[in-house]
């Protein structure tokens, strides 16, 4: 299935802090909010994606930036398990995740916002308040 491999092709990229190859001119530069594209993946340059609480107990919130929207959130565990995942309309600019049942630890989290771009990050999901 595709999405299982798109999705073990994010774990495998987090874990080894690779995104995607990225070849550019000499001298280029990327301004906050750009995005480079390949034939595979989008690479998010700067997103001004929020995730709050970090690290979080219960639930933990995401917000896009001005004018943008989230259509996607996936949340996995360290080892590949999605912990999360929904799709969302063109009106969700903030979101709460509940992954309370999430076990202690480092948890990944993949959003894609309505501008098609698709934000990567980590969470530390504590049970102790």
């Amino acid at each position: 299935n595709s999405a299982i491999a798109d999705q073990v092709k994010v774990l495998d990229h987090l874990l080894n802090g690779v995104y995607h190859p990225l070849t550019v001119e000499p001298n280029t530069a990327f301004r906050p909010g750009e995005r480079s594209t390949s034939n595979e993946v989008p690479i998010l340059i700067s997103s001004g994606l929020s995730a709050f609480p970090n690290p979080f107990t219960d639930a933990v919130g995401f917000e896009a930036p001005d004018g943008l929207f989230i259509k996607r959130l996936t949340v996995l565990d360290i080892a590949g398990k999605i912990i999360f995942d929904r799709k969302y309309g063109e009106s969700e600019a903030s979101i709460l995740c509940p992954v309370n049942s999430a076990s202690e630890g480092i948890l990944l989290y993949r959003c894609t916002l309505s501008n098609g771009e698709i934000v990567h990050g980590k969470l530390l999901h504590s049970k102790k308040q």
